[in-house]
């Protein structure tokens, strides 16, 4: 029963991070994305699956501090180095006990993309991350932790950019911030 619990709170998370790459706006798409990433932390603890909490976690951290630009304190131009440092360092306490190379370096780069392309501000470029580097390392990563949400989500999840990209195209629209 618990196997099922952990996998329907990973269909949640699915849903939420499957849908915001068709989100027109660039900070709905990273919001919605965040929001989702929160319910995934939720999924990856159920799972046992610490490595891959810890490294949501610091992406929905990056996705809510992004979606708040405008504010003082959302606007400091660290907060992508931070959050990369932060990343690498969490990475390296998470795999001490467990180390296993290739997904182990398929979540950092994974995640990386993820915060990069968030602060690029650009649609076209969070779904191009995700569609050419970002899911298919993560991709890796959740089949190696067992997580079938994760895995589908990103799988419909590349689907999803796609059709972004082919919706709104690779330039950069006036709703980008």
């Amino acid at each position: 029963m618990h196997a099922i619990f952990a996998q329907a709170v990973g269909f949640a998370a699915m849903t939420l991070n499957i849908g915001s790459y068709q989100l027109k706006n660039s900070r709905q798409l990273v919001l919605c994305r965040a929001f989702g990433n929160l319910i995934y932390i939720a999924h990856y603890l159920l799972l046992g699956a610490y490595s891959g909490c810890t490294t949501v976690a610091i992406c929905a951290v990056n996705g809510l501090v992004y979606g708040c630009k405008g504010q003082a304190w959302a606007e400091w131009k660290g907060w992508k180095w931070l959050l990369s440092a932060v990343l690498v360092t969490a990475c390296l306490f998470t795999w001490q006990k467990d180390f296993q190379p290739i997904p182990s370096v398929c979540t950092l780069v994974s995640i990386l993309t993820n915060i990069w392309v968030t602060w690029s501000g650009k649609g076209s470029v969070i779904r191009l991350g995700r569609l050419l580097v970002a899911g298919p390392a993560w991709i890796i990563y959740t089949v190696s932790a067992g997580s079938i949400p994760g895995t589908l989500a990103e799988l419909v999840g590349m689907a999803s950019a796609a059709i972004g990209v082919a919706r709104y195209g690779i330039r950069p629209k006036e709703d980008d911030i």
